[in-house]
């Protein structure tokens, strides 16, 4: 199949670790991967190191994201990802680039940051979350970011 009939989209994390090179080096493998010069979207998975399921993430090499450090800041460590994230659009790897389980104040970071808006935030959308994502979809809405549901039957 010719690659411009696909759509690809990739996500970063959630098991592995946020902050700027980490960011990077999970371009790189998705991209040996899967096997492509480009993907269509790339998304952060979700707005803070954590686990998948029961496995630890890897630690990050960015001095902001190390949750056991002095130097750990949860915002600027989301904002230092970010900024990959922006690279990774400017240099041509990510055709579009967005976020994944980012609330209205994960969002709001980046607009004081002054940086470029996710063209996508995916969040869970079904008929038993839509009240409570209401303002969230208003938000993105009036900034110009594509809302993404996944879990439509919750």
């Amino acid at each position: 199949m010719p690659r411009d009939e696909v759509f690809y989209l990739s996500k970063t994390g959630p098991s592995d670790s946020l902050g700027y090179q980490d960011m990077l080096n999970q371009a790189d493998s998705i991209r040996i991967l899967a096997g492509l010069d480009y993907v269509d979207a790339l998304l952060i998975h979700w707005p803070t190191s954590g686990q998948q399921g029961s496995i630890p993430a890897a630690p990050s090499t960015d001095p902001l994201c190390q949750t056991n450090e002095t130097t750990y800041d949860e915002k600027e460590c989301r904002l230092s990802s970010w900024r990959a994230m922006v690279h990774l659009y400017e240099t041509g790897f990510a055709k579009s680039i967005g976020v994944s389980n980012y609330n209205e104040t994960h969002i709001r970071e980046i607009v004081d940051a002054g940086l470029p808006l996710p063209a996508i935030n995916q969040i869970p959308y079904n008929p038993h979350r839509h009240r409570s994502h209401a303002r969230m979809e208003q938000l993105c809405r009036n900034l110009g970011i594509l809302v993404m549901g996944y879990s439509p039957f919750g």
